[in-house]
């Protein structure tokens, strides 16, 4: 069975559920996603898929009816959220804001880490825009690292410099990291025209004079939000890595005002997340790391995944004869 954190996953773009029930897999946990509407537009519940009574995939064939999904095998009214006495399935916690629906299986406090407050912060009168939605071939864990491994920024993504990288654990749990990247523009111009601006990266003697301040924080394995800029209002760039059972789907979304660059940022998140999968596809996973001081915010992401909670087991029913 999967280990499952007790963190947040950013589990899905809403613009893709259109049906009462939308089957997803996290790990090799079956869930359902319910979309019901609502004065102020569509709600959403996610809850175990997975039929008390003999096992089938509600989602598949089973039908909403009220606070319960009619299941496809028997025809049994499976309640959605965990009751005393009637046949239920677990529901689990959920936050959704414009197109992000992220889920949490943790109880009570565990892993939460502030992340509904922190998103809303984020997201408050600002435009959300997703930008990839993308499956790779790579263990999820890899994906929120990038944020963390400095070194890769100016090989795989031509950033001519770094400054002050520093990762922190902080209070709330969450892992954060800090620096400045040193471009001749802004980061996101560099980025996008890597290929054709070797001059202009110092190739002809031009230094990186312009300071981007560079900030992310996981709040969990696998959310991480990031931005570039001078100070409050930056856009940011917030990617989730959803385990699945072919791999990891990899999701980003651009947070914005009115008046920023955001198709600008969307474009060079697409291309940034291209850059990595061709790293990815080549990666053994299973081999032995030799590691050095240089890759100490790596060791520090690294050991904030390895003791960060674990998801309580699903809740299971015993069988009745």
């Amino acid at each position: 069975m999967t280990d499952l954190h007790a963190g947040w996953y950013l589990l899905a773009f809403t613009s893709a559920i259109t049906e009462e029930l939308t089957p997803v897999t996290v790990g090799d946990r079956r869930l359902m996603i319910v979309r019901s509407e609502g004065a102020d537009g569509p709600a959403f519940q996610v809850a175990d898929s997975t039929c008390p009574h003999r096992g089938a995939n509600l989602a598949i064939g089973g039908s909403v009816r009220g606070n319960c999904v009619v299941c496809p095998f028997h025809g049994r009214l499976i309640r959605v959220g965990t009751h005393p006495t009637r046949p239920s399935v677990q529901a689990y916690d959920t936050v959704h804001i414009g197109e992000l629906l992220f889920v949490r299986f943790g109880d009570d406090e565990l892993g939460d880490n502030g992340f509904p407050d922190a998103i809303r912060r984020l997201t408050t009168g600002r435009e959300i825009r997703p930008a990839v939605d993308r499956a790779v071939d790579v263990p999820v864990e890899f994906v929120v690292e990038n944020a963390f491994d400095i070194e890769h920024f100016p090989t795989v993504h031509g950033v001519p410099s770094l400054q002050g990288m520093v990762t922190v654990r902080a209070a709330d749990g969450t892992l954060s990291i800090g620096g400045d990247f040193m471009t001749m523009a802004d980061p996101w111009y560099d980025l996008r025209y890597r290929k054709a601006a070797a001059d202009y990266l110092g190739g002809s003697g031009s230094r990186a004079a312009h300071r981007s301040a560079f900030r992310a924080v996981a709040f969990s394995p696998t959310v991480v939000a990031t931005s570039f800029g001078s100070g409050t209002g930056d856009p940011i760039i917030l990617t989730g890595a959803l385990p699945t059972p072919d791999g990891t789907q990899v999701r980003v979304a651009v947070i914005g005002d009115a008046g920023q660059p955001l198709d600008y940022i969307v474009d060079g998140s697409r291309l940034a997340i291209s850059q990595d999968c061709v790293v990815w596809a080549n990666l053994d996973p299973d081999a032995t790391w030799d590691l050095g001081p240089e890759d100490v915010n790596v060791v520090a992401f690294r050991d904030f995944v390895a003791h960060f909670p674990l998801a309580p087991a699903r809740r299971r029913q015993g069988a009745r004869v």
